[in-house]
C-alpha cells in the first residue's frame, strides 16, 4: 500500500501522487503548476451583427476539459527512478482512457480522461534519483462525479379497497352515499436529487416481470421499453450522452426504447421518476452521481 503524504491524493489506475509507493518512490504534486483547480473552458456561440452594434447568440457550452498535472518524483536509487519514469510513461494504453480521481477531506471525485499530450520528464542533473514530470489529461465529459452512487427503488403503484359489496348483496350506499373507489397506494415514484453544480444523468434499471415498463420524469419526458421482461430480466437505460445504451440482460436493445426521451438531473435540483407498465409486478431503480465543474 502506498503511504499518503498529503490530505489530497491523485489517482490514475494503480498510480498515485502525493504518496510514497511500494517501491519507495515519493510522488509529489506541485499545485502552482497544475490546472485541475480551474473549471473547463467555455465554447461561445456568438455572431457579430453585420449592420449594428453587438451581436447574436445561442446557448454556450462548456468545452473539453484539459488538465495539467505538474509534479516531482524522488526515488531511493537510480534503478527505481528509471522504473518510475517507465511507470509514468505507461499510465495510458494506446488510445485508451483511465479514471482520474481526486480524494481529499471534502470527498472523492472522478472523471474519465485520456492522455492529452506527451508525458514530460525532466531528470535532475545533480541528483539522478530525482525528476520533474508533467501530465496533460483530456476529458470529453468535463464534469467531476462524486465517487458515491445514489440510489432509489420503487415498485408499481398499487391500490387498496374498492366497491363494497355488502354481505346482503348489492352496493353499500351507506355512510353518506357514493361509490367507494378505494384509496391510493404507494405512488410508484422516486425522487432523485443532484446536489452538484453541474447537470448529471441517471441510470434507470427495470427488473421484471414487466410488460412495456415506462418511466415518466417530472419534467414530462418519457421512456418506454417496448417488450416483456420475464421474472429476473433486467433492462438498463444509461442516459448519459457519453455512454448511452439500452441493455436487456447485457444485450443491446436500443431499438426497443420507444419513445427515447433521454433524461437528465439539473444542477442543484431534484426530479421525480414515476414507474408504470401494462402488466407485471417488477421494480425500477434509479441511480445517479452528483456532478460538478
Amino acid at each position: 500500500m502506498p503511504t499518503q503524504l498529503a490530505s489530497r491524493t491523485y489517482t490514475i489506475g494503480s498510480w498515485q501522487a502525493n504518496t510514497v509507493d511500494t517501491n519507495g518512490v515519493t510522488w509529489g504534486i506541485i499545485p502552482q503548476g497544475s490546472s485541475h483547480f480551474n473549471g473547463p473552458g467555455v465554447r461561445l456561440n456568438q455572431t457579430p451583427k453585420p449592420y449594428g452594434p453587438g451581436g447574436y447568440r445561442i446557448r454556450s457550452y462548456r468545452d473539453i476539459r484539459v488538465i495539467t498535472l505538474q509534479g516531482f518524483a524522488k526515488a531511493p536509487d537510480v534503478l527505481s527512478s528509471l522504473r518510475a519514469q517507465d511507470t509514468l510513461r505507461g499510465l495510458f494504453p494506446a488510445g485508451g482512457q483511465q479514471t482520474f480521481t481526486i480524494a481529499d477531506t471534502a470527498g472523492t471525485r472522478s472523471m474519465t480522461v485520456e492522455l492529452g499530450d506527451a508525458v514530460k520528464i525532466t531528470p535532475a542533473k545533480a541528483t539522478p534519483t530525482y525528476f520533474d514530470w508533467q501530465l496533460t489529461l483530456s476529458a470529453v465529459d468535463p464534469r467531476f462525479y462524486d465517487i458515491t452512487t445514489q440510489s432509489a427503488t420503487t415498485g408499481l403503484p398499487t391500490a387498496s379497497g374498492g366497491l363494497d359489496w355488502s354481505t346482503g348483496g348489492g352496493l353499500n350506499w351507506s355512510s353518506g352515499g357514493g361509490l367507494n373507489w378505494g384509496t391510493a397506494g404507494p405512488p410508484g415514484t422516486v425522487i432523485a436529487t443532484n446536489t452538484g453544480n453541474a447537470e448529471t444523468w441517471p441510470v434507470i434499471t427495470f427488473t421484471g416481470p414487466f410488460g412495456n415498463p415506462t418511466v415518466t420524469a417530472g419534467n414530462g419526458l418519457v421512456m418506454t421499453y417496448a417488450g416483456t421482461l420475464a421474472s429476473g430480466d433486467t433492462v438498463i437505460l444509461n442516459c448519459s450522452p457519453y455512454a448511452r445504451s439500452v441493455l436487456l440482460n447485457g444485450v443491446d436493445q436500443r431499438a426497443n426504447l420507444i419513445p427515447a426521451m433521454w433524461m437528465s438531473l439539473p444542477a442543484s435540483s431534484s426530479l421525480s421518476f414515476t414507474l408504470s407498465a401494462t402488466s407485471g409486478s417488477g421494480q425500477m431503480t434509479v441511480t445517479w452521481q452528483n456532478a460538478s465543474w
